[in-house]
């Protein structure tokens, strides 16, 4: 479990790599990149939060993608 903060910091890390990560395509190098969203709190019912979390997370991607791509968002 992290907050937004470490949410951020990991999610962070995952996006530097797969952008440093080309994919070989008949023998091209593609660039690819990606969009991520998180949401952290601590849930009062987490059978009940569950999907609000991952409702937010999804928003949180979307955010990210409005933004302009290859970005990070994560909220709390």
């Amino acid at each position: 479990a992290t907050d937004a903060v470490g949410a951020r910091v990991v999610a962070e890390a995952i996006r530097r790599a797969v952008e440093a990560s080309p994919i070989q395509v008949e023998g091209r190098a593609i660039a690819i990149t990606v969009s991520i969203g998180a949401h952290t709190r601590v849930p009062k019912n987490p059978a009940e939060d569950l999907t609000a979390m991952i409702a937010e997370s999804d928003r949180a991607m979307y955010r990210a993608k409005q933004a302009g791509r290859n970005r990070i968002d994560a909220s709390s």
